[in-house]
């Protein structure tokens, strides 16, 4: 196994603080860390990459508090970071290019902390933010921003719902579990019923 070990050349980063792990459709294993950027190990040599904001490099990771990683259906790998906006990887030109938050650009990701994110069946990139949920536009290369509008309330989780109610995400929140409606943007409160054994058990999900 691999582990924080200054003395070890295949150590995966600098702090042993593990916020995601993904495995690549080429089988690379992608390890994010909060505070130290994104490990690349690769198997078949057992060689590790430490992929890391560069002040200098435009095109490294765009912020080292890596928060979740996603794969999507075309190959790019994405990371949320935790101050700097969106990070995706080319597997080609092998650089990252980023989605960021603009204060002036309405269009623009919801906030600068992205804690985690999903991609729907119509490859639609969900992001979670600490304003609410931003859907990234391919085409357009926009977002589009939904928010709660309960300030006592933050989303902590997100989930496709995977058959029967296509075009809906399942919301967890410090206070429940919530159904996001993609064609309207609205979200509405869940409530298992009471004395079912599959409850949601507390408010925090």
């Amino acid at each position: 196994y691999f582990y924080n070990n200054s003395s070890d050349g295949t150590v995966l980063s600098t702090f042993n603080n593990v916020t995601a792990m993904l495995e690549d459709r080429q089988g690379m294993i992608w390890v994010a860390s909060n505070p130290s950027g994104i490990s690349l190990f690769d198997p078949a040599s057992g060689k590790v990459t430490i992929l890391k904001y560069d002040r200098n490099d435009p095109q490294s990771l765009s912020y080292n508090a890596v928060t979740s990683l996603l794969e999507d259906r075309s190959g790019i790998l994405w990371a949320s970071t935790w101050g700097g906006g969106l990070s995706k990887h080319d597997p080609v030109a092998r650089r990252f290019g980023h989605q960021r938050h603009f204060q002036t650009d309405p269009k623009s990701l919801g906030s600068p902390t992205a804690s985690y994110f999903c991609e729907t069946p119509d490859g639609s990139v969900w992001v979670i933010s600490e304003i609410g949920l931003s859907k990234f536009k391919r085409q357009e290369g926009i977002f589009e921003r939904f928010y709660i509008n309960r300030p006592d309330q933050r989303i902590l989780s997100i989930q496709p719902v995977q058959a029967g109610l296509p075009g809906t995400l399942w919301i967890g929140t410090s206070r429940g579990l919530k159904i996001f409606d993609a064609a309207s943007g609205k979200f509405s409160d869940w409530h298992s019923p009471a004395g079912e054994d599959d409850a949601v058990e507390n408010s925090a999900v």
